[in-house]
């Protein structure tokens, strides 16, 4: 029977809990000490559990999103999924995007594995990362990241979210970076995504990422706008020029500019900024639906969203039964 039952571990309440009140917890040196530990911890107090969440104290659970992965897998086989990063020496799942582990990977990792444990204590001393060393341990008992459902998980806080044109229509779990003691940040994004944290939500419909379109007002609602407003002056949904972006000098228009991000070459292109002044179109494959206000609020600034995003959000609004994409 496939089941959600689920208990959550987090990392800093463990060394919170265990460890001399003298240690200071914002040293990034002790974290690589706390992983190990906190889920042997936890696996001996809560043996039975079918799934195991690894997370920060600064990161934010959409649990019916969570809920609604869990209950398509099975934790009586070996489920380590999380939000990959690292190369091709090593992937690991970033513990702030939170880290999902089956009870059966927990058995094959704790039981019988004292050596692999004690090894990954001996490590934990001078590894850099907590997170990539629970991958490396992972994978000396046959335990390897599961991508497939890498883009449910997320990085970043709300408002610094990159939304693309293949993650529209999925589940979205996680928000990172919401600062680490920050109560009252937390408590606001707990109050913007209440609705789906809800006992009757849970259960049911998760948050979709299309769903961070909605600000004030309705997701639906945000990305129909766009049909009858298509350009908005002093907002930028492309955001700081990075690895999503394209640069484009000398566009002498908003049209040159809209043209090149629906250009056919351009698939993945979610939004597009125009610079009047500068005669500069930015475009970019993942776009920031959240925080669309340009500095300053310039007049000289032009955003839009692109016609293929659009089509992908009206798909995924069309989905009510909210089955699996």
């Amino acid at each position: 029977m496939r089941s959600s039952r689920l208990t959550i571990v987090s990392t800093r309440a463990y060394i919170l809990h265990n460890h001399a009140r003298s240690c200071s917890l914002n040293n990034s040196k002790l974290r690589p000490l706390q992983f190990i530990p906190a889920l042997q911890y936890i696996y001996e107090t809560l043996p039975n559990k079918q799934w195991y969440l690894l997370l920060d104290d600064d990161t934010y659970i959409i649990r019916s999103s969570l809920r609604f992965l869990l209950g398509h897998l099975d934790p009586r086989r070996t489920h380590y999924l999380g939000n990959p990063v690292g190369d091709y020496k090593a992937r690991f799942a970033h513990g702030g995007s939170a880290v999902v582990l089956s009870q059966a990977a927990m058995q094959r990792l704790l039981h019988h594995n004292s050596r692999t444990i004690a090894q990954a204590y001996q490590e934990s001393i001078t590894a850099p990362w907590g997170d990539k060393l629970l991958s490396t341990t992972l994978m000396k008992v046959g335990i390897y990241l599961d991508e497939s459902y890498s883009r449910l998980f997320n990085g970043e806080p709300p408002e610094l979210s990159r939304l693309t044109i293949d993650r529209a229509c999925l589940p979205l779990i996680s928000f990172h970076g919401l600062g680490s003691g920050n109560a009252e940040l937390m408590s606001q994004v707990g109050e913007d995504f209440k609705p789906a944290n809800t006992t009757t939500t849970m259960h049911n419909a998760p948050f979709f990422w299309f769903q961070l379109g909605q600000n004030t007002n309705p997701a639906e609602e945000f990305w129909d706008s766009f049909h009858t407003k298509p350009i908005r002056q002093g907002q930028n949904y492309v955001g700081e020029l990075n690895e999503y972006t394209s640069f484009f000098p000398n566009v002498p228009s908003i049209k040159g500019c809209i043209a090149r991000c629906d250009d056919s070459k351009s698939r993945d292109c979610a939004a597009w900024t125009w610079i009047q002044d500068k005669q500069e179109c930015h475009t970019t494959s993942a776009l920031i639906p959240r925080r669309s206000a340009a500095a300053g609020g310039d007049n000289q600034v032009f955003s839009g969203i692109s016609k293929r995003m659009l089509e992908r959000v009206a798909s995924c609004s069309r989905r009510r039964d909210r089955r699996w994409p």
